[in-house]
């Protein structure tokens, strides 16, 4: 014999069992990759020093949006309303996720019975901080007022969420909401309640991921010349 060959058929029903087997590993081994990252993740609360990476994150989660509602110097309104108590831009609502000892991402949120009693000192503040600006800046204000959503009694509303590029697909968001949920759970609310800018396809892949569900129709607004657009999205509060 000049030599001999062994030969092994499979049929098509061993290779789609295959196929399978190996897609399952591939999503558990991207599931445990998450939970590890999610794991590295420390939450913790805001503090008043905090206040650049506040502005910078924020101004992340809407940089063409929160510009045409405060102006030029959005960032300096941002950082000056963090430092403060009583306020929905306050230190107080905000928590930070830090990676390596480094500022990650932040998520601004609070319960709708919470923001109902800074509402009125948000004002103050702002006219306090525009001074003969403030009813130039006004109807700005009004229309980003109106075009958001007004958290309900039993809601927990996620105002703004952000992670630096650097830091992103680490599980860093996903471990602010989660902590969002907790948060909410002592607040007594059922459920989490965001908005969202239409065309921020990252955002909404993630919030359907989380099980978000969008509410309602899609809103829109002008603000300066520019059309914004966004969708409502909520979802139950695991008990």
């Amino acid at each position: 014999m000049l030599g001999s060959s062994r030969h092994t058929f499979t049929s098509p029903g061993n290779c789609d069992s295959n196929k399978l087997r190996i897609a399952s590993g591939h999503i558990l081994l991207r599931f445990v990759v998450e939970v590890i990252s999610i794991m590295s993740v420390v939450i913790r609360n805001a503090q008043r020093t905090d206040a650049s990476d506040f502005s910078n994150l924020v101004l992340l989660s809407g940089p063409s949006f929160l510009p045409a509602v405060f102006g030029p110097k959005t960032a300096d309104v941002l950082a000056t309303l963090f430092r403060q108590n009583r306020n929905v831009f306050s230190y107080e609502f905000t928590r930070f996720a830090v990676v390596n000892g480094k500022n990650a991402g932040m998520l601004l949120g609070y319960a709708g019975h919470q923001k109902n009693r800074v509402t009125l000192h948000t004002g103050r503040l702002l006219v306090e901080y525009f001074r003969t600006r403030f009813f130039s800046a006004l109807p700005h204000l009004l229309k980003a007022e109106k075009v958001l959503t007004s958290p309900r009694k039993g809601d927990f509303y996620v105002s703004n969420v952000a992670v630096y590029p650097e830091f992103r697909s680490r599980g860093v968001a996903t471990a602010l909401l989660l902590d969002a949920e907790k948060r909410a759970i002592d607040a007594k609310a059922n459920r989490l309640v965001l908005d969202v800018e239409a065309e921020n396809s990252p955002a909404l892949n993630l919030y359907r991921k989380l099980g978000f569900q969008e509410e309602g129709h899609l809103r829109s607004v002008r603000i300066r010349g520019t059309e914004f657009h966004f969708l409502k999205m909520a979802r139950p509060v695991n008990l």
